[in-house]
């Protein structure tokens, strides 16, 4: 007799195979693994963690194999619209071409426009040129990074690249732009198999190394402006075209006042409203009575004209002072505002001040 029960089961087994069998033949033949994000960028690939941001961010997209295709060469063009969209750099879509090689029909002309300010272009007799389907190579990125993150009025020791074998190899004008890439930890270099360290500034970016390098600026970026408890407004440049479009605003110095306030220094100064304001930089010196930025380096960047109010924390790290990275309790310091415009900085004047030793 026919077990009627055994029957209703196989039959049973056999619908969910045959239900199943598209997804499991989609993924045998895809050589995909259901359960990662891309089949090509397993949990433990160097650039997992980029890929994934930019990723979920929509900045990258993977392919309908379910593939990233991480050693796919990036060319200038994607490389534009990459940083602009990552960056958050506000689209440009002027009447009028900048660069020959790409007019306003091409699909990367607003992000050309946009990162030309970054990205290095080439002139020629016939004009500029922007080369859209070169490659992105990697001391070009240096440039674009380094100036996305306004790091290239700050001084830095060119003596970094000396780690590199191939030091020798990077282009004169650029050099001081991968020294502050590598500084500040954006980019890094190759370790040959015989230990030997190449920075290879002509190597072509991969879409791997491209989210990478973005999501680290981005990092580098937010661990700058972290004050922890003091809350500092951040806008883009571009968000004071206004300053710079009034030309009847004169470039004038912020006045700095001080207070101890609660065991903490309260520095407050006049806004400034000068045709092409950019930013203001805290200024502290050991012993410069009169610091300036960039000689005596910065300790917070305020973008927003109307924020003339900051704490000053001990616990924030100082770039490029003559004291070290951190202020010290108890010890003697000037302070004091430059405000940056588009063409000029002008300090404001300086106090005196002892950190608070609680």
């Amino acid at each position: 007799m026919i077990n009627k029960q055994r029957i209703i089961l196989v039959l049973s087994m056999l619908i969910v195979i045959v239900l199943l069998s598209p997804v499991i033949a989609y993924a045998d033949n895809d050589s995909c693994s259901l359960r990662l994000k891309f089949c090509d960028v397993a949990v433990d690939h160097w650039a997992y963690e980029g890929i994934s941001w930019m990723t979920e961010k929509g900045i990258l997209n993977g392919y309908n194999d379910g593939s990233f295709r991480p050693d796919n060469t990036v060319s200038r063009s994607e490389f534009a619209k990459i940083m602009v969209l990552a960056l958050d750099i506000k689209l440009n879509n002027p009447g009028k071409s900048t660069f020959i090689d790409v007019d306003k029909t091409h699909w990367v002309y607003k992000y050309a426009e946009s990162a030309k300010y970054y990205l290095t272009g080439f002139r020629t007799n016939a004009g500029d040129m922007f080369k859209p389907d070169s490659p992105a190579v990697r001391e070009d990125m240096a440039v674009a990074l380094v100036k996305a993150l306004e790091y290239e009025d700050e001084h830095t020791d060119e003596s970094i690249l000396e780690m590199f074998a191939d030091n020798n190899m990077l282009s004169l004008n650029l050099r001081k732009y991968v020294a502050k890439a590598v500084e500040s930890g954006i980019m890094q270099g190759y370790l040959s198999g015989d230990g030997i360290k190449e920075f290879r500034p002509q190597n072509t970016l991969t879409r791997a190394e491209a989210a990478v390098l973005l999501f680290n600026t981005i990092k580098s970026n937010e661990e700058k402006i972290n004050y922890g408890e003091e809350k500092i407004t951040y806008d883009r440049e571009e968000d004071y075209e206004d300053n710079e479009n009034n030309e009847n605003n004169e470039a004038n110095q912020p006045i700095l006042q001080a207070r101890i306030e609660n065991g903490k220094i309260m520095l407050n100064w006049t806004p400034v409203q000068g045709h092409g304001f950019k930013y203001y930089k805290i200024v502290i010196s050991k012993n410069n009575p009169n610091p300036i930025y960039p000689n005596d380096g910065h300790l917070y960047c305020i973008n927003n004209s109307n924020t003339t109010t900051v704490a000053i924390d001990t616990k924030n790290k100082y770039n490029n002072g003559d004291f070290g990275k951190y202020l010290t309790k108890g010890e003697k310091y000037y302070f004091s505002v430059t405000a940056v415009y588009k063409d000029i900085k002008i300090a404001g004047n300086s106090i005196q001040i002892k950190i608070p030793n609680n």
